[in-house]
């Protein structure tokens, strides 16, 4: 405005190019255009040339975008592509969204990127039906929950299956809308357990009997490590538990969370097992581990895993008081307290 105002003043001809950002399409006339997001191929292929010679190493994974969908090749998705964690409009592109989102949308897409962040899975849509009020016995589609902005972060897989655009996309939804309103990005895994503690509620709402689809996610984001079965391996450098719960910074909300899986999936023997082996590993309470796995192996009891699980907490435990007979002389009743420990975890791994 001070510009015009002075040039204005000068009369001095000059034309103004005004670049303004915005999801709503303006009304077209002979002096405003419209630049859709969306690119067609010859703009997609210019962009491919242009990014490949600034980010090479990216070069493949450039020329798969020319294959996308036209809603997913936008110069967002190619910069992101480019350059990854490193690309700082990111966290911009992600907040401009988010901030013109209601708290229910902002909610869909939180989980979303949980399931997504976590699990590596897509979210049915029809899992948030009850949580919208929505009729159960309609198709719930996100086309109508869900502005153009929130879409614009999301991808539909086969089926009405939902998940953010990108990994880092799932990310930064996450790190938006756990740090609340501190707006302080470092902290936001403190909010973590009831941010979790709620996905399950919803998955447990959305459907009557659990699918094995549905179990499959809840598995992936909450007890699988690293998306396979490490169990036998408690040793260093390896994590104990998922990723979800080794982000969670407090053993309290740690266990908050796995409590909550076996609350509401009281059938699913391996949530209970992995609870046990959490009060085994971090908590030390061998007694509680114990009825959690026992459990377990009531509801599979020829599971060689669950076994395995029990096993290795009677281990723990003798481990853990030979520790402590180390600092005094043992009495003959410790030694056989010992020996009976490690005479249960031989007959358990057999």
């Amino acid at each position: 405005e001070h510009l015009y105002t002075e040039a204005k003043a000068e009369n001095v001809p000059v034309v103004f190019l005004s670049v303004l950002r915005q999801f709503r399409q303006p009304s077209e006339g002979p002096r405003t255009v419209f630049l859709d997001q969306a690119l067609n191929l010859p703009e997609c292929h210019r962009f491919v040339e242009v990014f490949k010679r600034v980010a090479p190493e990216s070069s493949s994974a450039l020329a798969k975008l020319l294959h996308k969908p036209m809603s997913q090749r936008t110069p967002f998705q190619f910069a992101l592509t480019a350059f990854g964690r490193d690309y700082i409009g990111i966290t911009p592109y992600v907040e401009s969204r988010l901030d013109v989102a209601t708290d229910s949308q902002r909610e869909i897409l939180t989980y979303l990127a949980l399931a997504y962040y976590y699990g590596h899975k897509a979210l049915l849509s029809q899992v948030f039906a009850s949580y919208l009020g929505h009729p159960e016995h309609i198709p719930l589609r996100f086309e109508k929950i869900l502005q153009q902005p929130q879409l614009e972060l999301l991808v539909e897989d086969n089926g009405q299956k939902w998940r953010p655009a990108h990994q880092l996309i799932a990310e930064e939804i996450l790190r938006v809308v756990l740090s609340g309103a501190s707006g302080d990005r470092r902290n936001w895994k403190r909010n973590l357990p009831e941010w979790a503690i709620d996905f399950i509620r919803i998955c447990r709402r959305g459907v009557q009997t659990p699918s094995d689809d549905l179990i499959d996610l809840l598995r992936r984001v909450f007890i699988l490590r690293d998306e396979h079965e490490l169990l036998g391996t408690e040793s260093a450098g390896l994590s104990h538990f998922a990723h979800l719960i080794e982000d969670i910074p407090t053993d309290e909300g740690k266990l908050s969370v796995l409590q909550e899986l076996v609350n509401l999936f009281p059938k699913e023997a391996h949530f209970w097992g992995h609870l046990g082996r959490f009060y085994s590993i971090a908590m030390q309470e061998y007694e509680h581990a114990l009825e959690a796995i026992s459990r377990a192996i009531q509801l599979c009891p020829e599971d060689p895993v669950l076994h395995h699980m029990k096993g290795m907490c009677h281990r723990e435990r003798a481990k853990a008081r030979m520790r402590q007979l180390r600092r005094a002389e043992p009495a003959v009743e410790d030694i056989l307290e010992v020996r009976d420990t490690v005479d249960k975890a031989l007959e358990t791994f057999a």
